[in-house]
């Protein structure tokens, strides 16, 4: 059998945050919709799936990628309009024959579906139609006995939208209902979204994602290459997913989803809030309730989208933090400074070099980023040669680039500059946030005493410097970095 999985919903009450994405691609316990479903029915044997996309089809194809990803054949049609259930399985059957099972992407459906395929054939039905006797429609408020304690229990199921067809049947039999126990959720704003998040880490669907009920306060995922300090406190249930960073006092309290890529700064509190991925929440921000997606929020009290002004309340962790005029002069004085304190050293160290044969400085070879083009690519980078001192102690041996910096090839503080053959290295989303950050003389590596970590790390150092850079956090980190090069910790 067949699974037609349809991404149909309208993205109007999900805008801004679906620009560029259907609904079935927003992220759901840190997965996309469309992924889940596809690992359930992966799980469940069913390994050929149609997906049939009307909104954003190219972000569809670059989740769906390979054929073979998740370990399924997968077929991607598009539909210029969305249509009913029987007319989307006549048109895919006339294309596919044979049986086909039909799912909306953007629910949640805790059903056995081999059982439901033995109740078609025991039936000899055309046409089964899914039932769930447990539809969650809403939740209370998360100080009650947990924010996914309330459901709507109907005497009457409630259609979940699946449908199986199969044409080897009389169709001139009427639909039959196969009614399931399981929980169902349709996402079809942000507050179910926000709903169906909860609902997975209160454990009431696992079939999709299990956890033990037993103890709530102990179902705490942590994703890989995730930096939690030591500091921070966390209360399950909750999930957080991969490469994220939560700094020092932050409280991630129960019912709490971080997703790929997110920054909690210091201080910071997320309680019964889904934070999507690549969104920082700035220090001593509370949320609660609440749906975020970079600078745009939605509390579920209010339901209205929010932007947020204030980056360092909240904001993309991708975000380009521009330097203005004003910002560009006060380094431009900060390096002059810097040139005529250490300018002595420069010279009696280059006299006595070109004494014993040498050249007065050295030169070593870097990759200069245009960071307004597409700093990613090493096409919008170009091989410069700046001043060093080859046979000096880790600060003195850059102290001559600071002639760089000040004719505006280098800035006096960025993340590090790259060798051609490092830009490859560099494919992840997560490792691509730190280009968006200039190439410094003096890096965050320098000022964390990072140089020996692994890459991995100083990676994630470089992508909350990108975040949370502006003036003072750059007097900060230069001065922090002089001193630990100086000291040579």
């Amino acid at each position: 059998m067949r699974v037609v999985i349809t991404l149909f919903s309208d993205s109007g009450s999900f805008q801004p945050i679906t620009r560029d994405r259907p609904v079935g691609l927003l992220a759901c316990l840190n997965k996309p919709l469309l992924e889940r479903r596809i690992t359930e029915f992966v799980e469940a044997g069913l390994t050929e799936i149609i997906v049939i996309a009307v909104e954003n089809p190219q972000a569809v194809q670059e989740l769906v990628g390979p054929q073979t990803r998740w370990g399924a054949k997968i077929n991607l049609q598009v539909f210029k309009d969305p249509c009913g259930s029987r007319e989307t399985i006549e048109r895919i059957s006339t294309l596919i024959g044979g049986a086909l099972l039909l799912v909306p992407c953007e629910s949640l459906i805790n059903v056995d579906y081999a059982k439901a395929i033995a109740f078609q054939q025991e039936t000899s039905s055309r046409w089964v139609s899914v039932y769930s006797r447990t539809a969650i429609d809403s939740c209370p408020d998360p100080n009650d006995a947990g924010p996914c304690s309330e459901f709507i229990l109907s005497q009457d199921a409630v259609e979940t939208g699946a449908l199986l067809f199969d044409p080897e049947f009389d169709d001139s039999a009427p639909t039959r209902r196969y009614e399931c126990e399981g929980a169902h959720v349709k996402v079809l704003d942000p507050k179910s979204l926000w709903i169906a998040n909860m609902a997975l880490l209160e454990g009431r669907f696992p079939r999709i994602y299990s956890v033990d009920t037993t103890d709530p306060s102990s179902n705490i995922v942590v994703g890989h290459h995730t930096k939690i300090d030591k500091t921070a406190s966390l209360k399950g249930p909750m999930l957080i997913g991969n490469y994220v960073r939560v700094l020092e006092g932050a409280k991630l309290q129960e019912y709490s989803v971080i997703c790929d890529g997110c920054i909690i700064d210091r201080e910071a509190i997320v309680q019964s809030s889904v934070i999507m991925e690549n969104t920082y929440v700035g220090a001593e921000t509370s949320l609660e309730m609440t749906l975020a997606q970079s600078n745009f929020m939605i509390h579920l009290g209010i339901g209205v989208w929010t932007t947020v002004a204030d980056p360092f309340l909240l904001s993309g962790a991708k975000k380009k933090v521009i330097y203005s005029w004003k910002d560009r002069l006060v380094g431009f004085a900060a390096t002059m400074m810097l040139l005529v304190i250490v300018s002595p050293y420069l010279v009696i160290k280059g006299t006595l070099r070109k004494v014993t044969g040498k050249s007065f400085f050295d030169r070593k070879t870097i990759m200069i980023r245009d960071i307004h083009g597409d700093p990613t690519s090493v096409d919008s980078a170009t091989r410069a040669n700046i001043f060093w001192f080859n046979d000096s102690g880790p600060l003195a041996s850059r102290l001559p680039a600071l002639l760089n910096v000040l004719s505006g090839r280098l800035k006096l503080v960025g993340v590090r500059p790259l060798n051609q053959e490092d830009f490859g290295l560099y494919t992840e989303d997560w490792t691509r946030q730190r280009f968006e950050a200039p190439d410094g003389l003096f890096t965050p590596i320098d000022s964390e005493g990072a140089s020996g970590q692994a890459e991995d790390e100083k990676i994630a150092i470089e992508n909350y410097y990108t975040v949370t850079r502006n003036f003072r956090e750059d007097t900060k980190t230069l001065y922090k970095a002089f001193f630990r090069l100086l000291s040579g910790t």
